[in-house]
């Protein structure tokens, strides 16, 4: 290398010049930029995900709130409701009408027959119902009717669908429970002081009920 002042050879590690006593004044080293691991033979990079399709979970997840749940229950009871008052009051009409013409023995079997029928569907139309609005709908699209109208929907830890299968579990552990005194309130409650504000039946098949991410709309 070469003195910046008088121009004389000087060796690399010199501190002054021989020639002139200059202090040495060597360019800034460039800095060199920080490998980091090689990448692995044969593993393709990994594009992200959009939201609601991930395969590492999303933290924290925009955990529902405990109303948001209970509105979306209450409209999916109504409609049940909607759907089973007109066959409440055919079956009413069919058995005041059985017990009027309770005499004529062809009629009253006919108005009892009609009234047993209309009776029958009640479970029937509960189930059919339930079957479509709690297990299709959020295996498709991620909420029920009132989840939907609550602006919430039913997710994995990863942000994800749950498939039919999870939700009929899901599902048949919330009638059992339903099923068991003070229990069933018990499951209902429990978001009001969990953490991930998750109901026990939520718990048993490791699902979520989050809000409705902002970039996404509902169909």
């Amino acid at each position: 290398m070469f003195c910046t002042r008088c121009g004389a050879s000087i060796a690399d590690n010199s501190v002054f010049c021989p020639s002139c006593g200059a202090t040495v004044q060597r360019p800034p080293s460039a800095a060199q930029p920080v490998a980091g691991p090689p990448p692995i033979a044969g593993t393709p990079p990994v594009p992200p995900a959009p939201y609601g399709f991930t395969s590492v979970p999303v933290a924290p997840l925009p955990y529902a709130s405990w109303g948001s749940r209970v509105l979306a229950y209450i409209i999916d009871m109504l409609i049940v409701l909607v759907l089973v008052i007109p066959l409440a009051l055919i079956a009413g009409i069919m058995g005041m009408g059985g017990a009027m013409f309770h005499s004529l023995a062809p009629l009253g079997h006919v108005f009892g027959s009609g009234c047993c029928c209309a009776l029958a569907l009640f479970p029937v139309v509960q189930i059919a119902f339930g079957i479509y609005n709690r297990i299709y709908l959020p295996s498709i699209r991620g909420y029920s009717i009132g989840q939907g109208v609550a602006k919430i929907k039913l997710v994995d830890a990863f942000g994800n669908l749950l498939p039919q299968s999870t939700l009929w579990l899901r599902l048949l552990v919330q009638v059992l429970l339903g099923m068991v005194p003070v229990v069933g309130w018990l499951d209902l409650l429990w978001p009001l002081w969990d953490e991930r504000r998750q109901t026990l039946h939520d718990k048993a098949v490791n699902s979520y009920v989050i809000d409705f991410p902002p970039a996404v709309a509902m169909p």
